[in-house]
């Protein structure tokens, strides 16, 4: 009886500092689903160009890998996607022969799909991004 009434005050505190079903947070997207889906949109659109690998084509397009814009600002690059890079990048950036064009036709989820992908695999511990924050960059720059 002694154990008992030692065991319910410190049980009825753990239930008291639990999160209450009302205030738990909701998981996000999974990650291995973001970067799958971040693949295939980079497949589809990126990789002719910045190559499977990511090393791009020396003088024709930049590699993405290790890249200080691609792994910096995620609004910068968001910008970049849907703008193309010529107008968004510092003027200071090597140029390449071969112009990217603006991607804006992509959803905001397939953007910001791709960008996780990018920033997971070539530019390790880069944040992902979020479908959010590519709507919001979006409409800032009446895209």
């Amino acid at each position: 009886m002694k154990g008992l009434l030692l065991a319910l005050p410190a049980a009825c505190l753990l239930l008291g500092c639990s999160k209450s079903p009302d205030t738990a947070e909701t998981p996000g997207p999974d990650p291995a689903q973001t970067i799958a889906a971040g693949l295939k949109v980079y497949t589809a659109n990126c990789a002719v160009c910045h190559q499977v690998d990511g090393y791009g084509v020396s003088n024709v397009q930049p590699a993405l890998v290790d890249d200080d814009i691609a792994a910096g600002d995620p609004n910068l690059l968001i910008k970049a996607v849907l703008k193309g890079p010529a107008g968004v990048i510092p003027a200071d950036r090597p140029r390449y022969s071969n112009a990217m064009p603006p991607f804006k036709q992509l959803s905001d989820q397939d953007i910001a799909d791709v960008l996780t992908y990018v920033r997971h695999e070539f530019n390790h511990g880069a944040p992902p991004v979020n479908a959010q924050q590519v709507q919001t960059v979006r409409a800032q720059n009446g895209l």
